[in-house]
């Protein structure tokens, strides 16, 4: 394996832990009840961008 791949393994290994880390920290900023909106609301506005014409939104109590 070169430097060069090496390296770039290496990076995408830190850059994954990272984001783990941010994803587990973004978790503990939001009380419960505001995540699951959170949540939500960015699979909303993937799906919009994505090119879907309607959405729907899931139960209350699931």
């Amino acid at each position: 394996m070169s430097f060069k791949e090496e390296a770039e393994r290496r990076l995408a290994a830190i850059i994954e832990r990272l984001d783990e880390f941010n994803r587990s920290l973004a978790e503990q900023a939001l009380p419960d009840g505001r995540r699951r909106r959170v949540s939500e609301l960015s699979l909303r506005n993937k799906a919009l961008k994505a090119g879907q014409k309607t959405v729907e939104e899931r139960p209350k109590n699931s």
